[in-house]
C-alpha cells in the first residue's frame, strides 16, 4: 500500500516539499520489503506490449549516477515516457505497480512518485507548484526515478475554450518536466488512462502510446478467471481446458477483463449464498455473460438500423416537401 504521509525518511516530502494530504505519494524501501511484488510476467495480456513498458524501466536502470549519463539514451529522441491506454478493468494499474516493483527491487537509489486522480482536486491552486517540485526532485542526478500517473487524464486534461489559467499552468509544468533541455536519462513518466481522447495533446506528444486491453485469448481469459477465484471452493470446479474449448467456439473477442471480473463475482456470491456449485455452473455463468454481450451487440445494430431508416424517412419527407413548394409556389 502506498503511504500518503510524509516522514523524516521520506525524501519527497523533505526535498520536493509536497505537503501532507496531497495525493502525490511515494513508497519506501521498508514498505516494499513486506509487500508481495507484482511482476510483469504475472500480468495477463499482450507480452509484446508489456515488453515496451519493461524496456523503459530497463533503460532507466542503465543510468550511471557517477557519470550522470545514460549510455543507451541515444535510442530515444526524447525521454522514454509512456501512456498506457485501453478499456477499464484490464490491469493498467497493476502495470504501474509492476513497473514500480521492477525498478525498486533493482536499484537502491530509485524513487517512485504516484500521481493519483485526486492530484488536481486537493489543494487545487497548488497543483502547478507541487508538480514543479516533483519534477525538480526527479531531476536530481544522484538517482533514478519513475513518475506514475493512474487515470492521468484527470491531471493532464485536454484544454478547451473553457479551461482556466491553472489548467494551462499545470500542462506547461508537465511539458517542461517531461522533456527538459538538461535531461540526463535518469527518470521517466508512465501514465494510464481509460480515455486517451481526454488527454492533453501536447502531453501526449511527449509520450509513446501503448494500447492495453488485458486478456485477449481464451487461455488468458480462463487464466484471469482462475486468478479471480483463488481461495474459493468454486475454483475446484473450474476445468480450464473445457472452458478454453467453450470460449474458442464463441465470439470470445467481445469479452473484456471486466466481464471476467463480473463472472467471478457472481460465482463467489453464489458460493456465499450456499447455492450448489458444479462445473456446469461455471460454464453456464460464462456462457450467460457471452450471450448478454452478443445480445447487446445485436440490439445496438438494430437501433442503428432503425435510426438510419428514420433519418431516411425524414430526408424523403423533406425532399418531397421541397419539391411541392417548388412546383406549387403559391401553396
Amino acid at each position: 500500500m502506498h503511504s500518503n504521509q510524509g516522514t523524516e525518511q521520506d525524501p519527497v516530502h523533505m526535498t520536493a516539499g509536497i505537503t501532507k494530504g496531497t495525493t502525490a505519494r511515494t513508497t519506501s524501501a521498508v514498505a516494499l520489503k513486506d509487500k508481495v511484488p507484482k511482476e510483469f510476467k504475472n500480468i495477463i495480456g499482450s507480452h509484446a506490449q508489456l515488453l515496451k513498458i519493461q524496456e523503459v524501466c530497463d533503460t532507466l536502470l542503465q543510468y550511471d549516477p557517477q557519470a550522470q549519463t545514460n549510455p543507451i539514451l541515444d535510442r530515444y529522441a526524447n525521454p522514454p515516457n509512456i501512456v498506457v491506454y485501453g478499456p477499464p478493468g484490464g490491469g493498467k494499474t497493476m502495470i504501474l505497480s509492476a513497473a514500480e516493483d521492477y525498478i525498486r527491487n533493482r536499484r537502491a537509489d530509485s524513487r517512485v512518485i504516484w500521481l493519483d486522480n485526486g492530484f488536481r482536486t486537493h489543494m487545487y491552486s497548488d497543483s502547478t507548484k507541487n508538480l514543479e517540485k516533483i519534477f525538480s526532485y526527479m531531476k536530481d542526478p544522484q538517482g533514478t526515478g519513475l513518475i506514475l500517473g493512474d487515470d492521468a487524464d484527470t491531471v493532464f486534461s485536454r484544454r478547451t475554450a473553457m479551461s482556466n489559467e491553472e489548467d494551462s499552468r499545470v500542462i506547461t509544468a508537465a511539458l517542461h518536466g517531461m522533456q527538459p533541455p538538461d535531461y540526463r536519462g535518469n527518470y521517466a513518466c508512465i501514465f494510464t488512462t481509460n480515455y486517451i481522447e481526454k488527454f492533453d495533446h501536447a502531453v501526449l506528444s511527449r509520450c509513446r502510446p501503448v494500447f492495453w486491453k488485458g486478456p485477449v485469448t481464451p487461455e488468458q481469459f480462463v487464466q484471469l478467471l482462475s486468478h479471480q477465484l483463488e481461495g474459493t471452493k468454486v475454483k475446484d470446479y473450474l476445468e480450464e481446458q473445457a472452458l478454453m474449448d467453450q470460449l474458442s467456439g464463441t465470439e470470445y473477442r467481445m469479452l473484456s477483463a471486466r466481464d471476467i471480473n463480473r463472472v467471478a463475482t457472481s460465482l463467489k456470491l453464489q458460493e456465499r449464498l450456499g447455492k450448489k456449485i458444479s462445473r456446469s455452473t461455471v460454464e453456464a455463468e460464462l456462457q450467460n455473460t457471452l450471450d448478454s454481450l452478443v445480445k447487446a451487440k445485436q440490439d445496438a445494430f438494430v437501433r442503428d438500423v432503425e435510426n438510419e431508416l428514420y433519418n431516411m424517412r425524414v430526408y424523403e419527407a423533406a425532399r418531397k416537401e421541397l419539391e411541392n413548394s417548388t412546383t406549387h409556389p403559391h401553396l
